[in-house]
C-alpha cells in the first residue's frame, strides 16, 4: 500500500503486478522435481488480503504445457 500512497503504482497496476507475481510462483511449482505440501485449513481468514483470481483449470494446463516445454516430454 505504500507504493500506492506515494503515487508511484495505482490499485489496478499493483493488483497486476500481485497478479504476475503469484502466477509466477504456482507456475514455478511445476518446474519441482519433487516436493512435499500441506493443506492448513483455518477458521478465520486473514484480514486486507488482496483477492486474485486465477482459474485452477488454466493453472493446470499452463503447467502442465511449461513442463512439457521444459523436458520435451508431450
Amino acid at each position: 500500500m505504500a507504493l500506492i500512497e506515494m503515487r508511484l503504482l495505482s490499485p489496478h497496476q499493483l493488483h497486476d503486478i500481485l497478479r504476475e507475481q503469484v502466477l509466477e510462483k504456482i507456475l514455478g511449482i511445476f518446474a519441482w522435481p519433487e516436493g512435499r505440501y500441506r493443506f492448513l485449513q483455518v477458521r478465520e481468514f486473514k484480514q486486507n488480503v488482496t483477492s486474485i483470481n486465477l482459474s485452477p483449470e488454466n493453472l493446470g494446463s499452463a503447467g502442465a504445457a511449461q513442463t512439457c516445454q521444459s523436458y520435451a516430454a508431450c
